[in-house]
């Protein structure tokens, strides 16, 4: 009994090296980026990610927003290979924008987060 059981131990620890691991995907590149400042109003947001993304229907969503809660973001968010894009409107504001996403990794998994970026008139 006592090899029976030391055997499906070992078994299960060898099984258990082999499972494969699945990591949620990263955002890699923002434009614009996380925290950065632009002088001229951005025509969208590009979201890449350090792995695909799938493309299922309204699932990978970015919404820009002003501090107000004004959405800026004017069309459905689209997704090529590992990024995810969505065009905006003319700013017409200067300040802080919050740029919202959800998407979903090529392994599943539904990643949400958001960052800022700030528009701002250029200092003469």
């Amino acid at each position: 009994m006592r090899i029976l059981v030391v055997c499906l131990f070992v078994l299960s620890s060898l099984l258990a090296g082999t499972q494969p691991s699945f990591a949620h995907a990263s955002l890699a590149i923002a434009s614009p980026g996380i925290s950065n400042v632009t002088h001229v109003s951005p025509v969208q947001v590009r979201l890449t990610f350090d792995e695909d993304l799938i493309a299922i229907g309204n699932a990978n969503q970015i919404v820009v927003e002003t501090q107000s809660g004004q959405v800026v973001s004017k069309s459905k968010t689209f997704v090529t290979g590992s990024t995810a894009a969505v065009f905006l409107a003319k700013l017409k504001v200067f300040g802080k924008y919050k740029v919202k996403y959800r998407i979903v990794s090529a392994d599943g998994h539904i990643v949400s987060s958001s960052y800022f970026f700030y528009y701002q008139k250029k200092s003469s």
